[in-house]
Formats: C-alpha cells, structure tokens, sequence
C-alpha cells in the first residue's frame, strides 16, 4: 500500500484551467479546506468532500485509512477491466483482461479469488473489456475488443449451462459499453478506419435476430474515439445531452450531438458553434497502443492508436447534478513519446460544470502506479459502489509486470 499512495508530499498540480475558475490556492491552504470554508460561509462552489474519503486526497499521512483496499499483486499487465453479474449469481464480479486473457475474479471479504481464466490465442490482442446485458436475457454479456494485426476479431462471451461460451465472434468493430442518463447501458461500435484507426463514424450496436449488428449512427463528432468518451449532461446549459470525450491530444471536451468532423470543428476560420468546451490540461492517457502499419503503404498511415481511459459521470455528493470522474496518467518524461510505455503514476480528478468551464472540485494523491482502467460499481457487492481502479504496477521489458485491483469507497462512514 505504501508503495501505491506515497508518502512524499507532491506539489499540487493546476487546477483546471477555464473561464470562471477558482481563485489559486494561498500557499498552505488546500482546495479542500476552502471547499468546505466556502459551504460554511453559504458558497455554492464544489462538491462535499465527505463524497469521497478525505484521507485520500489532502491527509499528510496516507497509511491506515478506511475505506481503502488493494488487491494481491497479480503477474501481469492489465488492460481492461470491468464489473457486473456475468454468472446469474446475484454478486458481481471482476472481468480482467491482459494481452490475450480473460480472468474472472470475485471480491470475497479482503481477497480477490480468480473464479476462472479464459485464454486466447498467442497472436491476439486484446484492447479492451465491457460488461453488460445488451441481449436482454437477464444475463450480463462479456465484450472483448480483440485485434489482430490490423484485422479487428472482437468477440462476446456469455454464461451457459455452467460455463462462458463465445455467443459472437469475428466481430469487425472496436466495441465500448455507454453507461446512459437513463440507466440503461448501451452498446457502440467503431470501424477500423483507413488512415487513422478511429477515422470513422461510430453505432450503435444491438442484438438482433441472435447476432450483432449495427443500428442508428451516433450523433458523435466524426474523429473521435470509441475509447475516451461518454455522453451525458453536466447542466452545461442548452438542450438534451452532451458529448464528452479526450480528443487525440488527450484534451477534454465538451461537445453538442454532431456528425461534424473534428478536423472541421478545430480548424480556423470554421465555426466551432459544437464545441462547447476544451480543457487547457491533458487527462487520461494510456499505455494500451497498437501498431497501426498497413506494409503495402507503411508510409502513409499513422504509425499507432491509443485505446484511451473511459469518462465517467457520477453524483458524489448527491445534489441532483452529476460531476465528471476522470483518471490523468502521469509521466515524468510528458507524452512526446507514443511509442513508448511511459506512464507510471496517476491521480483522480473530480471535475464539476460551474457555468463557464469545467471546475476541479477535489483530485486523490498521487497513485504510484499507471491505471488501465477504471469504473464506479460495486465490487465487494455490499450494495454501495466504489471507484475501483485496474493499476499496473509495472511495465517494460525489462521489469516483470505486475497489477493490482484498488478500490477507494465513495462514502465513509461518519
């Protein structure tokens, strides 16, 4: 644990930088305090910091905390991971992938049990993960993003008769899991692009007439990433929901529903009426890339693709207004060098629409350790969610990988 959440003081990075944002913090003055200093005094700025445990985010000792957990350390690179009832069991459990694996894993009392391991071939690659009930028969589907070479095999795995079966194979889209104001999860896809992978319009897909296919195109601007992307509305004024997504520069955004390419929407001299907002700092970031080498014209593509960290929205502190839940990957080198595994710390941020820009309400200490994934459910099955993290302890050729499950609880009790 000391080793995941450090015990050196880190000096406190900007907050985010919009119109409308808050004052600097005076020096030895935390965020926090100023947080609750404001509610005191009848400010409207911030969410309740009780939302989340305050030891992780400002305490100048972060051993031996409540509502903290870390998982065994597990021999190998995580790259995906999300949380459902995918057995009909009535409890959740973990779904984890790395290269070319599938573990199963339940949270049973301070341990993590792997339940089954479900192995690929040594030639796949696997992107990504997500869990839920698309099909509509009460059991919640598994949803591997798989790649090989530049040939997409994505694939469905499904709980029968007692075991995890493929329902759904050599599925040609990159496939993500949309968590909807609604509540109810939606399935998308995306096609391998020409040029660049993710240069392609994006769908919905569904299940119909015992297969997957693809439904109405999404209002989604032309460019954007399956990878890095939720639609939701943050009070942000106008009408219905917005998109919010990193655009390949790792910058967040805030758009209107849109086909409109991006490169239309950031060049000069266009109208930019469907961008809402653009963040002046990078968020998520990732180790999880691919090689994007087309040998017939290896020159005239781009080299590789980043399948980027999800965005989450999420009512902390319960007052009918949802705030954006985002990783920031951290490198002491920056992110010029793509091709390279160079994250190796990160931090959560909780950012909320205070009526200019995307405002930081509160973000944890610096987490040692690179997260692949991450998801607000319910691991230890108590009824309660949690921010469940898939952190990589380790990565290169050099060091043997190793990876943990941490879980940070949204209420602690009083």
């Amino acid at each position: 644990m000391q080793h995941i959440l450090g015990t050196s003081s880190q000096q406190a990075a900007p907050t985010v930088a919009a119109a409308g944002a808050a004052k600097p913090t005076a020096p030895g003055v935390s965020r926090e305090s100023q947080i609750i200093a404001g509610m005191k005094a009848g400010g409207k700025r911030g969410t309740l910091t009780s939302a989340i445990n305050p030891d992780f985010i400002n305490a100048p000792d972060p051993f031996n905390r409540q509502g903290f957990w870390m998982s065994q350390k597990i021999l190998t690179e995580f790259k995906g991971m999300d949380i459902g009832d995918i057995n009909g069991d009535g409890l959740n459990e973990v779904v984890v992938i790395d290269k070319n694996n599938v573990y199963i894993y339940q949270k049973a009392g301070n341990e993590l049990k792997l339940l089954e391991k479900i192995p690929g071939k040594s030639y796949d690659n696997y992107l990504a993960v997500d869990v839920a009930d698309i099909n509509k028969d009460g059991v919640k589907q598994i949803f591997v993003t798989s790649l090989n070479n530049t040939l997409l095999d994505s694939f469905v795995l499904e709980f029968k008769n007692g075991k995890y079966v493929k329902i759904a194979s050599d599925i040609r889209w990159f496939l993500r899991v949309l968590d909807t104001p609604s509540g109810i999860p939606i399935l998308i896809g995306q096609g391998y692009g020409f040029d660049k992978p993710f240069d392609t319009p994006i769908h919905e897909i569904v299940w119909r007439d015992g297969k997957y296919v693809d439904d109405q195109k999404m209002k989604i601007p032309l460019g954007l990433s399956i990878y890095g992307l939720t639609i939701d509305n943050l009070g942000t004024g106008g009408s219905g929901e917005k998109i919010i997504a990193l655009d390949e520069l790792d910058y967040l955004c805030i758009f209107e529903k849109t086909t409109k390419p991006l490169t239309r929407m950031f060049t000069f001299g266009f109208s930019n009426n469907d961008l809402i907002w653009r963040s002046d700092d990078v968020f998520g970031g990732s180790n999880n890339y691919f090689e994007n080498i087309d040998k017939t014209r290896p020159e005239e593509n781009e080299k590789s693709a980043f399948v980027n960290l999800r965005i989450h929205t999420y009512d902390t502190n319960k007052d009918g207004k949802k705030e954006i839940i985002i990783v920031k990957n951290l490198s002491s080198v920056g992110r010029v060098f793509k091709h390279l595994k160079l994250f190796t710390s990160s931090e959560i941020y909780n950012l909320e629409w205070d009526g200019m820009g995307m405002a930081e309400n509160w973000r944890t200490k610096k987490i040692n350790g690179y997260v692949a994934d991450y998801c607000i459910k319910d691991i230890d099955n108590d009824g309660k969610p949690e921010i469940v993290l898939a952190l990589v302890l380790s990565v290169g050729a050099s060091l043997r990988d190793k990876s943990v499950i941490v879980v940070y609880r949204l209420d602690t009790a009083q």
